[in-house]
């Protein structure tokens, strides 16, 4: 992710970064690659929300932006420590996409931790 939270910085990086990542999901799953598009517009999204409640919660995107980092670095790197820390707190992450209506996102979500089972895919 070469960019947080600044729409416009690095904007010919992270199309690129998209487009790749598109491209390595053809090579593995076809059927994702749609999927992984409504995903995206959903992080986008929700990524302009802002804080609420009383106690100013966090932004979802805030705790989804770590869970993300951790299942794309399991599976580039192998490391069990992010397989653990993608687990963290992963119920109260998905109600939260569930009721913010980000199906796509927490069905691509499912399928990276559901994958984890089979391994890395470095090492696959």
């Amino acid at each position: 992710m070469p960019y947080s939270y600044h729409k416009d910085e690095n904007r010919e990086k992270l199309d690129l970064a998209k487009k790749t990542a598109m491209d390595e999901l053809l090579g593995w799953r076809k059927d994702l690659v749609e999927l992984y598009r409504c995903a995206d517009k959903e992080y986008v999204g929700i990524k302009n929300l802002s804080p609420m409640g009383p106690y100013l919660t966090h932004a979802l995107a805030l705790n989804v932006r770590p869970l993300m980092h951790n299942l794309i670095e399991y599976h580039l790197t192998g490391r069990d420590l992010h397989a653990k820390q993608a687990r963290q707190n992963i119920s109260g992450i998905m109600h939260r996409l569930t009721v913010k209506g980000c199906v796509a996102l927490c069905e691509f979500l499912s399928i990276l931790l559901e994958d984890m089972k089979d391994g890395a895919a470095v090492l696959g």
